[in-house]
């Protein structure tokens, strides 16, 4: 049994990583109403990608050690009984949105949050997730999320707006308009397959709604300034004065 500290949704606690014959890695995690109980967490294995690796090969653990650099990096040794020895290092750092690179190199930055808490950003990519006429920034992770941020109006920060968990590491993210229904599907490719998200019809059918709405209104409004126009003509008409 070994016990490290990691930080799970903004706070930080302690886990226990219990080997056992099975060939599982067991995560135990604190519970946030006691915390004299520890329950087992299957979460916490988008913080050390390599227990789902052991798992997934049965790999019975006899020795494992965590040691924490001073730096953040965390690195994990451990021994099987057929003889595997397995090293990993983990150093993630946060997903950095740079601004006006041509004129302002890497001075201007901004960190879109919570992108260092699921390993490294593995992917990246940029769509008009609500059809706002604003582009989001979507990130894939190696551990199984793909997060989407949306910039603060008025500022240069991003918060959250949407986040999915996978089965796999996330390596590439597009949209295409498979169906050719005039809205993009969000293609999203893992380590062992390719997930299609649809759009939503409903906020779709909504949208739609509101511009043809905005529409609609530019139209009466140019219609009553072109009448306005003519009256006015009509009225000059009448002018007996002449420069």
């Amino acid at each position: 049994m070994e016990e490290s500290e990691v930080t799970n949704d903004h706070q930080k606690g302690p886990i226990f990583l219990l080997t056992a014959m099975d060939g599982q890695i067991h995560v135990f995690t604190q519970e946030n109403s006691d915390k004299d109980q520890f329950i087992e967490s299957n979460n916490l294995a988008t913080v050390f990608p390599i227990i789902n690796r052991i798992n997934d090969r049965r790999i019975r653990i006899l020795y494992m050690h965590i040691y924490d650099q001073p730096n953040g990096e965390k690195v994990i040794c451990a021994g099987g009984q057929d003889g595997d020895i397995i090293l990993a290092f983990y150093d993630k750092e946060l997903a950095i949105v740079y601004k006006c690179i041509k004129k302002n190199g890497l001075e201007k930055s901004r960190v879109l949050p919570q992108s260092g808490n699921y390993d490294s950003v593995l992917c990246s990519h940029v769509m008009d997730v609500d059809w706002d006429g604003e582009n989001e920034i979507l990130i894939g992770t190696y551990g199984r999320q793909v997060l989407i941020y949306k910039q603060v109006a008025g500022t240069q920060d991003y918060n959250i707006l949407w986040r999915r968990q996978f089965s796999y590491p996330i390596y590439r993210i597009s949209h295409l308009d498979l169906n050719r229904d005039g809205l993009d599907e969000l293609i999203v490719t893992t380590m062992y397959g390719v997930h299609i998200l649809q759009p939503n019809m409903r906020k779709a059918r909504e949208r739609l709604l509101e511009v043809l709405q905005h529409v609609d209104a530019r139209k009466r409004h140019m219609f009553d300034l072109m009448l306005e126009y003519k009256h006015q003509k009509e009225l000059e008409k009448a002018i007996i004065f002449e420069s």
